[in-house]
């Protein structure tokens, strides 16, 4: 019905019989009192939906706005609900006993009963004030000074101290992309004079456990009569030459500040004698809430742009508020102000007096003193509000009250433990019986010390052997119920500027952290001083799998936020306009965003960028042309820094007049695969371009004037990354390495990094099930650019090693006492539900529970905890999705999922599960099966077992079978005997 109303279609569609109203519509383009084209357009809609027949030019309607054909899902809905459930609003501030401030940037007040001291709050993000995010300073959006200058007069109007004696800004206020900031204005008790001391404290929502950051502090007094001494009434100043504004926002970007709309007021600039004029205008966007503050933010801010470089004068720093003293509010809600800055002697300093634009003063500034743009203090103002950098301290834990029997220990190798017999390999371990094997790692020489060019190399064969060994007792089934306890010395550095005197040792550390990670309980690290292997069994005694022995204390390794170093401690920015900056795995994604980092961030102007193909990599002739473009002077070296000879040369084409005076080591490969099926050559592969290149960097560049010496690391080698025992020991070196220099007084940092966001070689070969893994431990992805700003923060830390990391402090305490070890100081305050399946006394509910089951029903119910536990591992929402008897592999398990499953299993169960369990029992269903075996003896058959019929020529499946299996079973030494077991041709 084309119009004017729908009354003919109304009675066309009640004449059709009942059956024929699902199947047929009449449609009405126009209805009296709805908008004409979207009535029509909805029609055509209803037409096209409702037949075939139906033909409309959505493509020439759509012409023009960016809309695009979206294809729709070919499978059912799973009409899965995602919705959040607020909660209702029970209330204002007034009904929870605070009293509401009315105030766009303070929510509440409320006076204590002691004192009469008032506290003021407040929540900042960029969703709540979208505003706020065009102030951009240093690439961060900073709350402006003018914001903290409001805070202050608001809450002293509130408090009866009007006027703002002094407020000085102590500390940046960044605000995140994501989440938000709160706020607290603490206003004191008066003096006999009526004086208030107020202060203004910043931290992140996301996290009550983090310290309040002190952004500004000052003097309130009360108002004096309000006498202003002038106006502005006169318009435009006379005696004042007009500046152009054409372009200034523009230019003001290249000193370091990028304002959007909200903050582009400015819009007349007069010079005269000793004073400069502004005139601002509040842009549409934010006027209308000129009325609710004092004096907007936004407003006042825009008038402080006349003072910038290159606005009314031309050969100033570029500079920020700093202290306001003397200001005074004679009006408020103006959208539009005529601004006098009186110039003092001193460049740094003015005042200002305030008008609305008739010349009627709005406010007053005794004096404001102004400041350089610091950039180091924005980048560690940015990393204030993140959880983003992390030290690694190691704290003290109570010794126990009694050490552990070592009456069934025994020691390989010297030197000799009281009470514990020394073996000389695991056979005669075995033959005693031993519950735990102590192995003690030794570098040569009385005090553990190893020197010299030969380190890098020893390193790599020793961790070689420990992988043999390590191995060997993991897959020794006599000793599945014996724990290895592998002591080192001088490995790492447990104490503030301590030596790293065993380099040799230090990537044992990380390859065993794996090994705990894919084995729990079966192996235990602990790094003793010169009289801490006498304490071992006492350190044994502690449960913990890491520690360190030092003076006769015990310590374990804790991730801690890493803590803004004072003005005395911070450590001096490197010097990356300054001669030359070496950079390794240049070409990689992560050197090419680090070198593009320095010449755009840091001026640097002369790069030596290393990688094995130098100049011919595929993406070495654009980056150079990019830098070249941005004034940066680049050469490519085609050079393998692991190669002594090869780096030594690519230094010596170094001129003399610009000496390499910064190093940043990014190269590394990446090469997964559980402990068991990694081999002597894989970890070599891996480890190599980490510990040479590191120690050949250590070598040939300690004896140049370098200002950085910086090594990337990864979060692997601090956690122990399950299937990343390689990569783990590698990094773990450079830490070290790092911690070896800055005891030596040269320059180091070196940063364990978390997952980027950014695809690269490395982060490219994750899978989804990869990624969901890491997720659960608590990690989120960094974006290129704030890792870029956390690189930047963490070199004025003056810390050695730091992880580099986002963290989900909500699933750390979903996680309760699963949490990984060193991330447990991290994980939110407050009660954390115990593991599944275990009571407080350690016994396993489960097993109880089942016990009083028949057969069968303990089948099903241990089906289910299968399923559940599979479908978490793969991602899957519920147990639901879990087909119980398909093979594991064509759900979606590698060996890591492998081994995942597995530990779950063992630690809801209290089994010791072997790694190749998926492999030996490929479906839940038989899985299950073998769970009640294990744990009540059910003999059930396992006929729903899928038979293998795959044949070796149909597919790539041996390297996936022994991947699943994790090691070659009994009689089995290649793939092709594999198959031929697989096959039924090997008994």
């Amino acid at each position: 019905e084309v119009g004017p109303d729908g009354v003919l279609a109304a009675m066309a569609q009640e004449t059709l019989e009942a059956d024929d109203r699902d199947d047929v519509q009449a449609l009405t383009l126009l209805r009296r009192g709805r908008p004409e084209p979207e009535t029509a357009v909805a029609a055509a809609a209803a037409l096209r939906i409702r037949t075939e027949a139906g033909r409309s030019g959505w493509e020439s309607y759509f012409e023009g706005t960016g809309a695009r054909r979206v294809p729709l899902p070919t499978y059912a809905f799973q009409r899965d609900r995602y919705w959040l459930d607020v909660p209702a609003h029970h209330g204002d501030a007034t009904e929870l006993g605070l009293r509401s401030t009315g105030h766009p940037l303070l929510g509440a007040s409320v006076t204590l009963a002691r004192g009469g001291e008032v506290l003021f709050t407040g929540r900042l993000s960029l969703r709540t004030h979208p505003w706020l995010a065009d102030h951009s300073v240093s690439g961060t959006v900073v709350l402006p000074g003018t914001a903290l200058l409001e805070l202050a007069a608001h809450a002293g109007e509130q408090a009866g101290a009007e006027q703002v004696a002094d407020l000085t800004l102590a500390t940046p206020l960044a605000l995140p992309a994501d989440g938000g900031v709160h706020l607290q204005v603490a206003v004191g008790e008066k003096d006999e004079a009526g004086a208030r001391p107020i202060e203004v404290y910043s931290r992140p929502d996301t996290d009550d456990e983090r310290d309040w950051v002190l952004n500004a502090q000052g003097t309130l007094v009360p108002a004096g009569p309000d006498t202003p001494a002038a106006d502005l009434v006169v318009w435009p100043p006379a005696n004042a030459r007009e500046v152009g504004l054409e372009g200034v926002y523009e230019r003001l970007v290249d000193q370091g500040y990028a304002y959007g709309t909200a903050f582009r007021g400015l819009s007349r600039v007069w010079r005269g004698e000793g004073e400069i004029f502004a005139e601002v205008t509040l842009p549409d966007g934010v006027r209308d809430d000129a009325g609710r503050f004092l004096l907007h933010p936004a407003l006042l801010d825009s008038a402080l742009h006349a003072l910038l470089p290159g606005v009314a004068e031309e050969d100033v720093e570029a500079r920020l508020p700093f202290s306001w003293t003397g200001v005074r509010v004679h009006a408020t809600g103006a959208a539009a102000l005529r601004v006098r800055f009186g110039l003092s002697g001193a460049a740094d300093t003015v005042s200002l007096l305030v008008t609305d634009d008739t010349g009627v003063p709005v406010a007053s500034v005794d004096s404001l003193a102004l400041r350089p743009l610091s950039k180091d203090a924005v980048r560690t103002a940015a990393q204030a509000g993140r959880d983003g950098l992390f030290s690694v301290a190691w704290s003290e834990v109570p010794a126990p009250e009694s050490a552990a029997d070592t009456s069934g220990w025994a020691v390989l190798g010297a030197p000799s433990l009281a009470s514990a017999a020394t073996y000389p390999h695991l056979d005669a371990v075995v033959a005693a019986g031993a519950d735990t094997v102590v192995w003690p790692l030794v570098a040569d020489g009385d005090d553990g010390a190893v020197g010299g060019e030969g380190i890098a190399g020893l390193a790599r064969v020793e961790l070689a052997r420990v992988l043999e060994r390590v191995q060997a007792f993991l897959a020794d089934e006599r000793l599945a119920d014996t724990r290895l306890v592998v002591v080192t010395r001088g490995a790492l550095a447990a104490l503030p500027g301590e030596q790293v005197t065993d380099l040799v040792h230090a990537g044992v550390w990380g390859l065993l952290r794996t090994v705990q990670t894919e084995n729990p309980g079966r192996v235990v690290l602990v790094d003793a001083d010169a009289e801490g292997y006498e304490h071992l069994p006492l350190a044994l005694a502690a449960d913990e799998t890491q520690l360190a022995v030092r003076d006769r204390r015990l310590l374990v390794p804790r991730l801690a936020r890493a803590r803004a170093a004072s003005s005395q401690e911070q450590a001096a920015a490197p010097r990356w306009d300054e001669g030359t900056v070496l950079v390794t795995g240049a070409t990689g994604t992560l050197g090419r965003i680090l070198a593009r980092h320095l010449v755009t961030e840091h001026g640097a102007r002369r790069l030596l960028l290393l990688s094995r193909r130098g100049a011919n990599a595929p993406e070495a002739g654009e980056l150079r042309a990019e830098l070249e473009r941005l004034g940066a002077q680049v050469s490519f070296a085609a050079c393998d820094a692991a190669d002594r000879r090869q780096l030594a040369g690519a230094l010596a084409e170094v001129p003399d007049d610009f000496p390499v005076t910064a190093v940043v080591h990014t190269a590394g490969i990446l090469d997964d695969t559980v402990l068991s099926g990694l081999t002597a050559e894989r970890l070599d592969a891996v480890v190599r371009p980490k510990i040479d290149a590191a120690w050949n960097l250590h070598e040939l560049t300690r004896h140049l004037p370098l200002s950085a010496f910086v090594v990337y690391s990864s979060l692997a080698g601090l956690i122990g990354n399950a299937g990343q025992a390689n990569y783990a020991a590698g990094n773990t070196f450079l830490d070290a390495l790092a911690q070896h220099r800055r005891a030596q007084g040269l320059p180091a940092t070196s940063l364990a990094w978390g997952l980027w966001s950014q695809t690269s070689t490395i982060s490219g070969q994750l899978t989804d099930t990869d990624l969901r893994r890491i997720a659960r431990l608590g990690l989120r992805a960094l974006p290129s650019d704030e890792a870029m700003s956390l690189f930047d923060a963490a070199l004025l830390t003056g810390q050695p090693v730091l992880a580099v990391t986002y963290l989900d402090t909500g699933e750390l305490r979903r996680q309760g006492d699963e949490v990984l070890p060193i991330l447990r100081d991290l994980a939110p305050a407050g009660p954390r539900p115990k593991a599944a399946g275990h009571t407080a006394q350690g016994g396993s509910t489960l097993v109880r529970r089942l016990a009083a089951l028949d057969a069968d029903a303990r089948h099903e119910a241990l089906l289910e905890l299968v399923c559940g536990r599979v479908a978490g591992v793969l991602g899957h929402a519920n147990a639901a999705a879990i087909d119980a008897d398909r093979p594991f592999q064509e759900l979606g398990f590698d060996s890591l999922t492998a081994v995942e499953l597995r530990n779950q299993l063992n630690g809801i169960t209290g089994l010791r599960l072997p790694t190749t369990l998926v492999f030996d029992h490929p479906t839940p269903t038989v899985l299950a099966r073998q769970l009640a075996r294990e744990l009540f003896g059910d003999e059930q058959s396992d006929r729903a077992a899928p038979a293998v019929t795959t044949a070796p020529g149909d597919s790539a499946e041996p390297i996936a079978i022994v991947g699943m299996a994790c090691r070659y079973p009994g009689g089995v030494s290649s793939p092709e005997d594999l198959w031929r077991l697989v096959a039924g041709g090997v008994d």
